[in-house]
């Protein structure tokens, strides 16, 4: 009974260990559950104290399960070589038919929290989720591996076993798709992060959150705006702001601003920098900013003209190479 109660009502657990205790013989297993109560009591330093007594009278036998209370223990009090060490103990003396999946998933976590051992916890991490058969299990598997890896701040990795359950179970909720957009993007995965923002926006086109996560996860993707890759999540968030202009106004503008500096300075294509200008303009006629790059752009689309180019946005010849006067873009 103390067993089924351990994971729910420590205090529960507490009674029916009293009385397991009262109607036994003192011995091992029995100094075993008062260490494990006492660690899900928090009272780690006792707990650990209990542990200690077990090992020391042990006389060079065999008992396992004695280093994973060590390393409950060690993992609570924020001491991870100590945590990772004794978990190795566990895993050494356990017999592998005795291992279970949950075995494997703290053995992950705990390399994770020491560096130099990523190769460690993936071989680990993947031993785990193989072991366990049924969905809900690799499920629970999984969330414990995200939570790990998020844990020390390894987004790829927690990336990584995010869409590995969500491809075990999908989840295509709004909660479910913004945590695993977050964690590309920490990731430094961008063109994962736009893709799944690309899904969030057709499984929930009415919410803005998807268009501007595209967007920041575009943007750093080209952090140098060279590639114009942000033009398309650009053009798609202002397209769904547009229907309420008064609440989105500014963050249109900014969006038409990058345009203009991309087409001025990296693309040179004039006449794509005059139409935003021209859509700033529709919303606020006196910004300064879309006014200059309004002229800027008809005096080179003007000059190309005089000059005969082949194309109104190509630069035009005899500027010298000047690059037209246009803000760094507003991200």
């Amino acid at each position: 009974m103390y067993e089924q109660w351990a994971q729910k009502d420590v205090n529960k657990a507490q009674e029916y260990l009293e009385q397991f205790v009262n109607n036994a013989d003192k011995d091992r297993e029995i100094d075993y559950f008062r260490g494990d109560y006492l660690f899900r009591a928090g009272k780690y330093t006792e707990s650990l104290k209990i542990a200690e007594e077990i090992k020391s009278g042990l006389n060079g036998e065999k008992y396992a399960k004695v280093n994973k209370l060590f390393a409950f223990n060690y993992d609570r009090l924020k001491d991870s070589i100590k945590a990772m060490q004794a978990m190795e103990a566990f895993m050494a003396e356990q017999e592998d038919e005795n291992k279970v999946a949950d075995d494997y998933a703290m053995m992950a976590a705990q390399y994770l929290k020491v560096p130099g051992n990523l190769e460690k916890a993936e071989l680990n991490a993947e031993k785990a989720v193989s072991m366990d058969t049924s969905v809900a299990g690799k499920v629970a598997i999984m969330d414990k591996l995200i939570g790990a890896y998020g844990a020390q701040q390894n987004f790829a990795g927690q990336f990584k076993w995010m869409k590995r359950k969500n491809e075990l179970k999908p989840d295509n909720s709004a909660r479910n798709l913004f945590f695993m957009i977050d964690a590309a993007h920490k990731a430094k995965l961008y063109n994962d992060a736009v893709a799944m923002a690309s899904q969030y926006i057709t499984t929930f086109p009415d919410q803005v959150q998807g268009y501007s996560l595209k967007v920041r996860s575009a943007m750093a993707a080209d952090p140098d705006t060279s590639k114009g890759t942000a033009i398309e999540a650009l053009d798609q968030y202002s397209t769904f702001m547009m229907s309420d202009t008064a609440k989105y106004r500014k963050r249109i503008i900014n969006n038409h601003g990058y345009k203009i500096y991309y087409y001025f300075v990296k693309a040179q294509d004039f006449a794509k920098a005059l139409e935003s200008a021209n859509d700033i303009l529709k919303l606020e006629p006196t910004n300064e900013y879309a006014l200059g790059a309004k002229a800027e752009a008809e005096r080179f689309i003007k000059a190309a003209a005089g000059k005969g180019a082949a194309a109104v946005g190509t630069k035009p010849a005899g500027t010298g190479g000047n690059t037209p006067k246009a803000p760094e873009p507003r991200k």
